[in-house]
């Protein structure tokens, strides 16, 4: 949960820096400080990042806060396709999760249990399934109906 929380202060404090980029660039704008045509377009340039980076990156964790905060999260079984160079996140059926990479290693190819954030897709708690349990649970007799 710490590391969900230094993630999401990172990208609010990404946000504010880009804000007041903004601000100081149209500030230099309007005293006709600026010595370069394109440094007139600096700040649709940061107000186009800085929306892009709370649509994208702290939004969903903004979202996901009050999840974290309630332990309200949703579980999914499934088999790691691809993990990251850096191990920070893994893909299962195509979706990204995001994860903790000095707690958790995770190799392709294994049957995982997550439980994760809805929108950040944040995972709270990985189990690995074994080779035994997995079986069980894909080769159990038909309930007859």
């Amino acid at each position: 949960m710490r590391y969900f929380i230094a993630n999401l202060l990172v990208h609010i404090i990404m946000i504010l820096f880009l804000v007041f980029m903004m601000c100081l660039c149209t500030q230099r704008n309007r005293k006709h400080k600026t010595k370069y045509a394109t440094g007139y377009f600096l700040p649709v340039f940061f107000a186009i990042l800085a929306i892009f980076w709370g649509y994208f990156f702290a939004g969903p964790r903004l979202l996901d806060f009050n999840s974290v905060i309630n332990s309200n999260y949703y579980s999914y079984t499934g088999v790691v396709t691809d993990v990251s160079l850096l191990k920070n996140y893994f893909v299962i059926d195509g979706v990204c999760y995001y994860m903790n990479p000095l707690r958790n290693s995770l190799e392709a190819g294994e049957e995982v249990r997550i439980k994760n954030t809805q929108y950040s897709h944040y995972t709270i708690e990985i189990t690995r399934l074994d080779d035994e349990t997995s079986a069980i649970t894909h080769d159990a007799p038909d309930s007859g109906n």
